[in-house]
């Protein structure tokens, strides 16, 4: 899955058994406002090509994303 540190994903990948998590520091051109078009589909665009994670950026700690939101 591929998306912001909101909290939201957080629930999804503990269904699924995944709590690996990795910063996105390659450049995208992106607005302010359209992450989801900008930054996230080109990436995981890019992972079902092949690409790896960790080509993206650094495996961060999961314990260190946000918790779901209340």
């Amino acid at each position: 899955m591929v998306g912001p540190d909101n909290g939201l994903l957080i629930p999804a990948a503990k269904s699924l058994g995944q709590l690996r998590a990795y910063k996105i520091e390659r450049k995208y051109a992106a607005s302010s406002t359209f992450h989801g078009r900008d930054i996230f589909a080109p990436v995981a665009a890019s992972l079902v090509l092949g690409e790896t994670p960790e080509s993206f950026g650094p495996r961060i700690r999961a314990l260190d994303l946000l918790r779901e939101l209340s």
